[in-house]
């Protein structure tokens, strides 16, 4: 099978296609895959999977597929002169992405398949302003908001996603990565009706 690329082919996305199962009617076979490697197989509805299929064609956001973005950080670095994107982490109602700016390399993963867990945390000072704006999807208010006033101190720390105990993303010294750990639950709950650790 071959890996699908996006960002006019610089950014290669590792990921397989969802391939459909015939020993059963009712499922389609969803086979995970991360940086290349293949990490696990779960079963899901047919008109899920091929919905997720079109989303995880590439790193953009699939609006006309229903896919909002509920929260987003971009890791910089600052100079005199100029302020330079080195990672973007996204997470949508359908997937997470963390996509590496510096090497042009994107993964991500259905966040229905997946679990969240904090680790690394610390309080950190920040000079430089940050926020983060909810979203809203149909009826239901999600996302979540945030500010910070200049030399002010925060937690930050290090959101990771597993499938099946494998750590396969993480997202570096994002602020508040409790909260936002409890966003990804409230949209799987939400969305999918899933519950953590169900």
């Amino acid at each position: 099978m071959e890996e699908k690329t996006g960002l006019e082919n610089k950014m290669k996305i590792k990921y397989r296609q969802i391939k459909p199962i015939q020993n059963n009617d009712r499922l389609e076979q969803v086979k995970l895959w991360s940086n290349g490697k293949f990490v696990g197989i779960t079963y899901d509805d047919p008109d899920y999977c091929r919905r997720i299929e079109s989303i995880m064609s590439g790193e953009g956001i699939k609006s006309d597929l229903g896919e909002t973005v509920l929260w987003q950080h971009k890791l910089t670095q600052n100079s005199f002169f100029s302020k330079k994107v080195l990672q973007t982490c996204i997470i949508s109602n359908f997937r997470v992405i963390k996509i590496d700016e510096t090497n042009h390399k994107a993964t991500h993963l259905p966040l229905k398949y997946i679990e969240a867990l904090v680790i690394n945390q610390s309080q950190k000072s920040q000079n430089q302003g940050t926020m983060v704006g909810a979203g809203t999807m149909s009826d239901m208010v999600t996302g979540m908001a945030f500010s910070k006033r200049l030399g002010t101190s925060m937690t930050v720390g290090d959101l990771i996603f597993m499938f099946n105990g494998q750590a396969l993303i993480t997202f570096d010294d994002i602020s508040d990565p409790e909260g936002v750990r409890r966003l990804v639950y409230m949209i799987k709950k939400q969305v999918y009706n899933q519950v953590e650790g169900g």
